[in-house]
Order: structure tokens, then C-alpha cells, then sequence
């Protein structure tokens, strides 16, 4: 795997800033599961192949934003007015579930800094969703959880209104954005918030020469004092949850757990992913329950009966991946095959290609476009970024907007 990314490196010129740090991140990963001594054997050929394998799909998901080279303009909808009255609509939505999500935030931070509750109990068993209920009632919950994936459009807004120099509306449109990290800390879960900064800082890499020198420098002490933050809300979650144990293998030269545990975080999934690939049987498929969880969220809702994720993740996975970061190539396998994988990978690939800039122009609605399909290379090391209902309901809302922005009338 660290072959081909150094020979991407090598080979392929005018490498653009976003490839460059989804590949550097790649890089990274593999490193460091050197470092802890987690790192996946070649013992064989079918080893080798999936080695091959991986590499390919993740060369497809990630190769088509080499297109995303530097632009000088972002082209608005054309309807100036009804883009206006949504603006403000969105603000108003926005600023309402970001109130509803920073109390619950808070609730969620009092409650593990007074250890008034048990944090693997509180994560992993189910007890979030009846203190969250408690704390905030069913109504404002459910608009929360609603309403919270316009975080991820909002990022694009941000940056949008930035190129814009319209202060303000870029200003409102980052708190807003603040509704994805928070969203995930209801459940006191360290994704969200690092999904939420990597595609922060992705937006910053593909807007960068778009952007005024005094911009630029507000935006490198903004993302400092971001980082900073997280860092330390990310390192509470995590002292709370692994600081008292965490398998740690004896010839790793981190044994640290809370240094080791955040480290097995970023790249397990190198060691994990050729192990679940390797037991991989057709009889184990999911059937895109991991990559579109909306479909089963919305068949639940009108009297259909699913079997749980959970379940059905320990049914293919076993005991000692189900609950493990095993690679985004590994989750999109096991919902549809090695075959429709790599389709599905050429497609994705032709879609980002699609939503690139042209001439050095980019339309608002590509540009908002591509927060929803970086995080499906950029969260490599998980599992994937689509499996969340919260992604899902926000390219339907990408959707809806086009939508709206484009039918004569209203």
C-alpha cells in the first residue's frame, strides 16, 4: 500500500492540493501502523491481490480530484433572489439547531466531567438516546437530528461568502457548520468532529488561491485555535473511554493507551481491512445497509422490519471486526461485492470528475458538492463516511436545493 502511494507521488504531475493531502494522509496512516505495530502480512498471493485491490479502489476514489486545480470564481445561482430568501431561511434553520445542539453538548460534556455517567455504557449501549430524551425532550431532538446536516452544506456557504468577502454571511454560515461536531458529541463520539475538521481543511486546500492574503492569515489562526479546541474535547472523550485499558501489543513502541488508542484510531484499518477482506463470502453481503442507512431508517419508519447494523455487522464481520474501523474499501465490499465495488468506485470517480472547476470557474452547487463526496476518501480510515444518516440526508438536501433553484416558479 505505501508503494503505490509513493508511486502516485512519483508519477502522476500537477498534482492538485486536495490529492496531495488525501495521499499524505495515506502516507501517514501507514506509518504510524509501523510505529504501533499493527501492520497487515503478505504471506501470499490472495494477501497481495487484496493489497492490489485496495489500492485500486481507493486510487479511483481519491484520482478524480486531481482535476480540482486552483479557480478564480465561484458562479451563483441564477435566480438572485430566491438564492437570498433561502439564505436567510437556512440562517434561521441553522442558528436554531446549532441553540438545540449546544445544549445538548453541553448536558453531554457536564455529564462526563462530573463521571455522573458510564461513558462505554453511555457510547456503545444505548444509554445517549434516553439521557438526550430526558435532557431535551423528543421535539427538539428530532429537529436537531433533522436539521444538523446542513452543517455539512454549510461549510461550502462558509468558504462561498469568504471568496464573496461577504463577512457576515460566511461568519453565520460557520456556526452553523459547528452543528456537525456537535451532533456527533451527543453520543460523545470523536468521528463527527474529526470528519467535520478534515473536510474544513479540505475546502481550505481546494479554496486557497481563491482566497485574500488577510483571509488567509485569519483563517491559519482560526484553524490553530480549531485545532487546539478539538484536540482537547477529542482527548477528554478519549482519556474517558481508553485510558484505563486498551490492548496494546507488546512490541509496539507507543504503550501509552490514550497516545496508543488515538494512534490504533488512525490506522487500524490497513491491518483490519486486509483481515475482513480475506474472510470476505458473498453469503456475508449487506446489501448497502452500511453505506446507505437511510433507506432502512425510512423502511423502519413506514412498518418494514430490519434487522439492526449492529447485528448484522457482528453476523459478517464476527466478534473481532464489528466494531472496528476495517477502511472504507473493506465496508463498501461487504455491502456489494468486489465486482460492484469497483463500479461503483469508476462512478464515483466519473462524478468527481464532473463537479470539477472548468476554466477556472466553479458553480455554487458543484462547489457545495464537494463537501458531500470528499469525506468518502478523506475518511479512508474508518469505515465509511456514507454511513451515517446524517451524509445521506444532506446530499438529499444538495438535491432539493438544485431543485428549487431551478423550477420557473414557486
Amino acid at each position: 500500500m505505501m508503494y503505490f502511494a509513493i508511486l502516485y507521488f512519483l508519477f502522476i504531475n500537477k498534482k492538485s492540493k486536495v490529492v496531495l493531502l488525501l495521499f499524505s494522509m495515506i502516507l501517514f496512516t501507514l506509518i504510524i501502523g509501523y510505529v504501533i505495530d499493527k501492520v497487515p502480512l503478505v504471506t501470499d498471493i490472495i494477501d497481495f491481490l487484496i493489497m492490489c485491490y485496495t489500492s485500486l479502489i481507493l486510487g479511483l476514489l481519491i484520482h478524480g480530484f486531481n482535476k480540482y486545480q486552483d479557480f478564480n470564481e465561484v458562479l451563483s445561482y441564477k435566480k438572485d433572489y430566491r438564492f437570498k430568501l433561502f439564505i436567510r431561511l437556512f440562517i434561521i434553520i441553522g442558528l436554531f439547531t446549532f441553540a438545540v445542539n449546544l445544549y445538548i453538548g453541553f448536558k453531554a460534556f457536564g455529564a462526563l466531567f462530573a463521571e455522573s455517567i458510564n461513558v462505554q455504557e453511555y457510547k456503545n449501549e444505548g444509554e445517549a438516546s434516553d439521557f438526550l430524551v430526558k435532557w431535551v425532550g423528543r421535539i427538539p431532538l428530532f429537529l436537531s437530528r433533522f436539521f444538523s446536516p446542513i452543517g455539512f452544506l454549510a461549510i461550502g456557504f462558509h468558504f462561498y461568502f469568504l471568496i464573496k468577502r461577504k463577512i457576515v454571511l460566511s461568519v453565520l454560515s460557520l456556526i452553523i457548520s459547528f452543528n456537525i461536531p456537535l451532533l456527533g458529541f451527543h453520543g460523545l463520539s470523536r468521528a463527527a468532529a474529526t470528519q467535520y475538521l478534515l473536510i474544513y481543511f479540505s475546502y481550505f486546500f481546494y479554496s486557497y488561491n481563491s482566497l485574500t492574503k488577510g483571509v488567509k492569515k485569519i483563517m491559519f489562526i482560526f484553524g490553530f485555535s480549531i485545532i487546539v479546541i478539538a484536540a482537547f474535547l477529542l482527548n477528554t472523550i478519549t482519556e474517558s473511554r481508553f485510558s484505563k485499558y486498551y490492548y496494546i501489543p507488546p512490541k509496539s513502541q507507543i504503550q501509552d493507551p490514550v497516545l496508543y488508542s488515538t494512534l490504533d484510531y488512525l490506522s487500524q484499518w490497513n491491518f483490519n481491512s486486509s483481515q475482513v477482506l480475506k474472510n470476505y463470502s458473498i453469503d456475508k453481503l449487506m446489501f448497502g445497509r452500511a453505506n446507505v442507512p437511510i433507506i432502512s431508517f425510512v423502511g423502519e419508519r413506514l412498518g418494514f422490519d430490519y434487522e439492526s447494523l449492529s447485528e448484522l455487522r457482528y453476523q459478517s464481520l464476527g466478534v473481532k471486526f464489528d466494531g472496528t474501523f476495517n477502511g472504507v474499501v473493506a465496508t463498501i465490499v461487504y455491502d456489494f461485492g468486489f465486482f460492484f465495488t469497483f463500479i461503483i468506485a469508476f462512478l464515483f470517480y466519473i462524478v468527481v470528475k464532473r463537479c470539477a472547476p472548468k476554466n477556472g470557474k466553479i458553480h455554487i452547487h458543484k462547489f457545495l458538492a464537494f463537501g458531500l463526496i470528499i469525506p468518502l476518501p478523506l475518511m479512508f480510515f474508518t469505515n465509511s463516511a456514507y454511513s451515517y444518516i446524517s451524509i445521506n440526508l444532506a446530499i438529499i438536501y444538495l438535491f432539493i436545493i438544485g431543485f428549487l433553484m431551478k423550477i420557473k416558479k414557486i
